[in-house]
């Protein structure tokens, strides 16, 4: 509702079966660097010390104790990372046919059973929809994966930085 795109991107679209249409869509998202390879080469590990210290700053600057400060920049990057891991690469999401997979809300309610949709487009207000597009369903199930493993006070505090970040974005 405050339009944080946290844990993924959620819209509209034109739908690639039917010119006519625009159907809801869900596509990988949730990471602030510019692209997931930011967060798992080599390459970029000078940009994600820089991002870790510029999220712990942020924290501080909430006014969040340094310890908490601390603690809270690492579990984003934590966050960020599992979501980046699962998220198709740049060059995979050049193949049209790789972007778009039309499914029913039920098919993925299956692939994310950790994820309460219902709520969620509730929350979102989104009109009722019978199908949507969803552009990268291995982001989904990395990200139903990665509900289920990092614990609730890291994602309290990828949730709140997200929220930050996307008011000032």
């Amino acid at each position: 509702a405050r339009g944080a795109n946290a844990l993924f991107d959620f819209s509209s679209a034109q739908d690639y079966t039917d010119a006519a249409r625009v159907i809801a869509a869900a596509d990988q998202g949730g990471f602030a660097l510019p692209d997931r390879d930011y967060y798992l080469l080599d390459d970029f590990k000078k940009e994600r010390t820089a991002y870790l210290a510029h999220l712990q700053k942020m924290f501080l600057l909430l006014g969040d104790s340094p310890g908490r400060a601390h603690f809270e920049a690492a579990a984003v990057m934590k966050v960020e990372t599992a979501l980046a891991s699962a998220a198709m690469s740049r060059v995979d999401r050049r193949e049209p046919k790789k972007v778009h997979h039309k499914m029913t809300l039920a098919a993925l309610i299956a692939l994310t059973p950790s994820f309460h949709w219902e709520e969620y487009l509730a929350a979102a207000k989104a009109p009722t929809f019978q199908n949507l597009d969803v552009m990268d369903p291995g982001f989904f199930k990395g990200l139903d994966g990665a509900l289920g493993s990092i614990p609730l006070e890291e994602w309290k505090a990828y949730l709140r930085w997200s929220v930050l970040h996307g008011m000032v974005a």
